[in-house]
C-alpha cells in the first residue's frame, strides 16, 4: 500500500509551490520527463464510485483506462483498478493493446478491454460498464534525495463528459476550475515523514478528486 495525499492551489500559487519544493529539506528534484496523463474513467450504471467519492466512503474502488501522450484516444493503455482505503491506496494494473479502433462505441472499447483481463478481474470490470469521464493534463514529477518521498503536479486539466455520449467526446468540453493539484505519494510505512513534509506547505492540504470534479460539473 501507498500513502496519498493531496493538495489543490489555484495557478497563481505555483510559483510559491515550485520556491517551497525548490527550498525543502527533502531536497526533492525531477526525475523523469513531463508528459500528458490520459485517463477514461468506468462507472456502474448508477455511478456508485462518484457517489462513494462525493460521500468520503473510505473503502472505494474506480476504475480507469490509463495512456501517455499526445494521442487523443489510445493505441494501447493500461487498465488501472484504484482501490482505496482513508489515506492508503493500491492499484492493480493490466496491459491493454489496441483498446480503440476508429469508429468504436464504448460499449466497443469495453469489450475490447475486457477481452485481454484475466478471469477473475472481469467480474469486477462488467460491474464498471459505463464510460462516465475523459480527463487529461499535464504532470511533473519530483522524487525526494532519497528517492522515498515523491511528488506529482497535474496542470492543465481538461475533462469531456461521457455519461451522454455513445463514443467518445472529445467536441464538448467540460467547463471546470483552473486548479493544480499537488500529490505527495510514499509508502505506507513512511506517511509519518510524508506528513511532515507538507507540514510547512504554503497552501493547506485539500480533498480533491478529478473523475469527482469532472462528473459533478458535467
Amino acid at each position: 500500500m501507498r500513502f496519498e495525499i493531496k493538495v489543490c492551489f489555484a495557478p497563481h500559487h505555483a510559483g510559491t509551490i515550485d520556491a517551497w519544493l525548490a527550498a525543502h529539506p527533502d531536497a526533492f528534484r525531477s526525475t523523469f520527463a513531463p508528459r500528458r496523463v490520459n485517463n477514461v474513467y468506468f462507472d456502474t450504471p448508477d455511478l456508485q464510485a462518484f457517489a462513494e467519492n462525493l460521500a468520503g466512503v473510505s473503502r472505494r474502488c474506480k476504475v480507469r483506462l490509463r495512456w501517455y501522450g499526445a494521442d487523443d484516444l489510445p493505441e494501447r493503455g493500461t487498465l488501472e483498478l484504484k482501490h482505496k482505503h482513508g489515506t492508503l491506496g493500491w492499484k492493480d494494473s493490466f496491459a491493454i493493446e489496441a483498446p480503440y479502433v476508429s469508429g468504436d462505441s464504448w460499449a466497443d472499447v469495453h469489450r475490447r478491454i475486457r477481452a485481454q483481463l484475466p478471469r477473475d478481474v472481469r467480474r469486477e470490470f462488467d460491474e464498471h460498464p459505463r464510460a462516465t469521464l475523459l480527463n487529461r493534463y499535464h504532470r511533473r514529477y519530483l522524487e525526494s534525495a532519497d528517492r522515498v518521498l515523491r511528488v506529482t503536479l497535474d496542470t492543465d486539466q481538461q475533462m469531456f463528459d461521457q455519461t451522454r455520449a455513445r463514443s467518445p467526446n472529445l467536441r464538448r468540453r467540460s467547463h471546470i476550475p483552473d486548479v493544480h493539484v499537488l500529490e505527495l505519494k510514499c509508502e505506507a510505512e513512511d506517511r509519518r515523514r510524508a506528513v511532515r513534509a507538507l507540514a510547512s506547505c504554503p497552501v493547506r492540504v485539500t480533498r480533491f478528486s478529478k473523475y469527482a470534479i469532472g462528473v459533478e460539473l458535467r
